[in-house]
């Protein structure tokens, strides 16, 4: 039974944050996390849409590639914190699933030692 938490941290690692919750029919917790994760995500993409003058716009892939770039490195610094956002849900993701794991196991041996 302790092993199914090794394939929910894969799972949360592959798929996102709150998805190992889900697996874990940890539902309410799981919908906010990716609800959160989701939010995060619309956010970066926000800040990149509104920085881009839609008269700027390359035509060939080359020049696009050049103005996605600059794109990027003008909007670094917000997209730092959106990123530390994201890990931080992310490492709370993986603690919760660590915890879960732990609160389980106890409550199995309780029940052992209770038998």
């Amino acid at each position: 039974m302790f092993w199914k938490y090794g394939v929910v941290i894969l799972l949360n690692t592959f798929l996102g944050p709150g998805v190992g919750q889900l697996v874990l029919k940890q539902f309410k917790k799981g919908f906010i996390i990716l609800g959160i994760a989701a939010l995060i995500l619309v956010l970066m993409s926000v800040i990149l849409i509104s920085s881009v003058d839609p008269a700027a716009m390359p035509v060939d892939f080359g020049a696009m590639k050049e103005f996605a770039k600059n794109l990027i490195e003008q909007n670094s610094g917000k997209l730092k914190i959106i990123n530390y956002a994201l890990m931080i849900l992310w490492a709370y993701s993986y603690a919760d699933i660590i915890m879960s794991a732990v609160a389980e196991r106890r409550k199995n041996e309780n029940q052992k030692e209770e038998n």
